[in-house]
């Protein structure tokens, strides 16, 4: 048997391994989380729930609707060109996949200073932003923020037809065509 040393021998490290660094590192460092999905499909739920939690906050008091980071910001447009509410998803210019090269940083700089002073507890741990294009902009954010996770609400398809309907008076392309009221409502039942 091999003899342990003492702890009163032990001499304390003087440099952390690669791997302590990395884990030192990203109990300090911010975390971001990304909500994503189509309008009406409960992100906004999502988001409140997990910006209450312990450690986490989400952007407060922009002036603008569910307090959404899309709309602080020019780095990417917003759903509005794209067709707006139960459209954007349909047009490919909202398809943001990646960035061009060098881009990332500049986009997360970007990103990082229009929605600072809008954080609830800036020194939360939990950083969480919602924008329904997250849903079509996942791989763009996570270039930028390549440590982020992302959440995507997911639907049945019917009930956000519906729900967009009724808070915009227009829905996805086609649906008064192929889905009308009578049907999507048999669809829920």
């Amino acid at each position: 048997m091999v003899p342990m040393p003492s702890p009163d021998s032990m001499s304390p490290p003087t440099r952390f391994s690669t791997s302590e660094q990395h884990v030192r590192a990203r109990k300090a460092a911010t975390h971001h989380v990304f909500v994503g999905g189509l309008h009406r499909s409960g992100t906004s739920l999502v988001t409140r729930m997990l910006s209450s939690a312990e450690g986490a906050t989400g952007l407060v008091g922009t002036g603008f609707m569910e307090d959404e980071g899309h709309y602080l910001h020019e780095v990417v447009p917003s759903v509005k060109e794209f067709g707006g509410p139960g459209r954007f998803a349909f047009d490919d210019r909202a398809h943001l996949t990646d960035p061009v090269d060098g881009s990332a940083a500049q986009i997360r700089t970007e990103l990082l200073r229009a929605w600072q002073p809008y954080w609830g507890d800036p020194e939360a741990r939990v950083h969480v932003e919602k924008s329904p294009q997250n849903l079509l902009q996942s791989r763009l954010l996570q270039a930028a923020f390549p440590d982020a996770s992302f959440i995507m609400v997911v639907r049945h398809p019917a009930a956000v037809a519906l729900a967009t309907r009724k808070w915009t008076g227009v829905g996805p392309p086609g649906t008064r065509r192929f889905m009308p009221k009578r049907s999507l409502h048999s669809l829920l039942d």
